[in-house]
């Protein structure tokens, strides 16, 4: 539990009683997903050890007795997804806020979503996340706006 965790309590965002995420970078997520930092040699943590050690990590935050185990987990391995490969958005210097405004602009009804959107959560889940309710509520607009048209038809 000594790796670095960033824990998000994303339970108002699916309205449910409790949903936590954990983000886990640097060492902390070489050791969940390979033992050596160029991704060869032995798997890193398995499923069952990586939500463990997550436990353990909170226990010491909040002590034992407060966090219960989890109705249901889920780890994934971000380098090793075939579509990221661990990749995610790096601004250069000399980037601005309103860049992130241009990628995000729809062209015609081609939408855009995704970290790389995100103004102020680029490079993260947590921007994909926000991002890709951003983009539904917007298509939920357009339904919306075309439904009245054609009931005043």
């Amino acid at each position: 539990p000594a790796c670095i965790k960033t824990f998000y309590d994303c339970s108002s965002e699916v309205d449910a009683e409790a949903v936590l995420i954990q983000f886990l970078a640097g060492e902390a997520a070489d050791r969940v997903e390979f033992i050596d930092k160029n991704g060869k040699g032995k798997p890193g943590l398995s499923d069952e050890d990586a939500i463990e050690d997550s436990l353990k990590a909170l226990q010491l935050m909040f002590g034992n007795n407060a966090v219960p185990r989890p109705v249901a987990a889920k780890v994934t391995r971000w380098r090793q997804d075939p579509f990221s490969c661990g990749a995610y958005t790096f601004a250069k210097v000399g980037s601005t806020a309103e860049m992130y405004d241009e990628i995000a602009t729809p062209l015609g009804n081609l939408l855009f979503a995704g970290e790389h959107t995100s103004k102020y959560q680029h490079s993260t889940v947590h921007g994909a996340w926000e991002t890709g309710k951003r983009e539904a509520n917007r298509i939920y607009q357009w339904i919306k706006k075309e439904q009245v048209k054609g009931a005043q038809a």
